[in-house]
């Protein structure tokens, strides 16, 4: 499911009804120091010829700078992401990838959601 990194979180495909220009994923992130959190995207059209499991995630970056916490406290911050991909899409997945430093201080995330939009 691409990637030699062992934690991460891999949503399901999602369809969506009509086709989307734009996305937005955002969560809840407690995020140490020596941790960080990367984002990626998979979207696709109903009507592309390529195949779904053969595109490549592409990263995206976060809307502003991720607040890190001291190791040890633990306080979430919303996180926001926007998607805007070259074409429409009607079928989208998102790769959180979890790094660290220190195995005693891992990100965590919570409250994770995805808006997608005309």
């Amino acid at each position: 499911l691409g990637g030699s990194t062992a934690s991460k979180y891999i949503t399901k495909s999602v369809s969506f009804e009509g086709s989307c220009a734009f996305a937005r994923i955002q969560f809840a992130l407690c995020c140490p120091t020596p941790a960080n959190v990367d984002v990626y995207v998979k979207t696709y059209n109903n009507g592309d010829i390529r195949d779904y499991d053969s595109l490549p995630w592409v990263k995206v970056n976060p809307d502003s700078a991720i607040k890190k916490v001291d190791v040890g406290v633990e306080s979430f911050t919303d996180v926001v992401y926007s998607v805007k991909p070259e074409a429409t899409f009607d079928m989208m997945a998102v790769k959180v990838v979890f790094r660290s430093t220190n195995s005693s201080a891992v990100p965590m995330l919570r409250d994770f959601r995805i808006v997608a939009c005309v």
